[in-house]
């Protein structure tokens, strides 16, 4: 029974120990993809980093993935770049270990007095929209010059520079530039660089294996809480993504990055 569950299989075929009142959730909220040993391994094959194949399409986490980032390298949710380091399981604080602590078991929403747990710690936090103000980070990860914004707004930064990236190199790698919209299909060829999904412009096409590991990446993140769930294996599969696009295409650039250690 889950119940009595202290282990549970990620996407990633890795099993991970988990406390049992975590089991339930972690089951089911592991999304449905892994960024390695995977669906987009089998996709790309041997298909070369820069180079465009048939087989190729992007693969989704499939939302509900938070426990996979929560468990960050010990899960391998994201696509983890060969030679780096990524953090492994979030910890919290010792009354916000489980997901109950925060989430009601059967809303998912943020259960209440739990906003109490927060201002504890972190004095600016007086209601459920005060998270986004945390700050727990000294650099400034996204470079954009500000050192006293959010961990929100770090990841949010990254998000940006990460599609930002993603259009630079469909450019000059690609017959279109790839689009990014918050509906199905997610990514579509924007056969006219204006950034919306206009009548015509279907899923994209153009893939790459470089750009179908940034473009994991950037889903899982988005989609997942990152800035409260694993800020620091998010920044990094950010910032390691921004960094191989940048690899490839000088047009890209990833000055300013600080990659957080962890």
């Amino acid at each position: 029974m889950i119940a009595n569950t202290t282990a549970v299989t990620f996407p990633s075929q890795m099993e991970v120990e988990v406390a049992s009142a975590n089991a339930s959730c972690f089951t089911c909220h592991q999304g449905m993809e892994g960024g390695i040993n995977g669906r987009m391994d089998n996709l790309i094959g041997t298909t070369g980093l820069d180079e465009k194949a048939e087989s190729l399409r992007a693969v989704d986490p499939h939302y509900l993935n938070v426990a996979g980032l929560n468990m960050g390298s010990e899960s391998n949710a994201g696509y983890q770049y060969e030679g780096k380091v990524y953090a492994a399981r979030f910890e919290h604080a010792n009354s916000v270990e489980t997901c109950t602590d925060c989430h009601d078991p059967h809303t998912l929403h943020l259960a209440d007095p739990g906003i109490e747990k927060c201002s504890m710690c972190h004095a600016e936090v007086v209601s459920w929209p005060d998270l986004k103000k945390i700050r727990r980070t000294k650099a400034d990860l996204d470079g954009d010059g500000n050192t006293s914004e959010s961990t929100f707004d770090e990841i949010d930064g990254l998000l940006k520079r990460t599609e930002e990236a993603l259009k630079l190199y469909s450019k000059d790698n690609a017959d279109a530039q790839i689009g990014i919209v918050d509906h199905y299909p997610y990514w579509f060829m924007d056969a006219n660089g204006n950034g919306a999904q206009d009548e015509g412009e279907g899923s994209y096409k153009d893939w790459t294996p470089r750009m179908m590991h940034a473009a994991f990446n950037y889903k899982l993140v988005k989609t997942t809480g990152a800035f409260v769930h694993n800020p620091v294996y998010a920044a990094q599969l950010l910032i390691d993504s921004i960094e191989d696009l940048a690899s490839s295409n000088p047009s890209i650039s990833a000055d300013g990055l600080k990659r957080p250690e962890g």
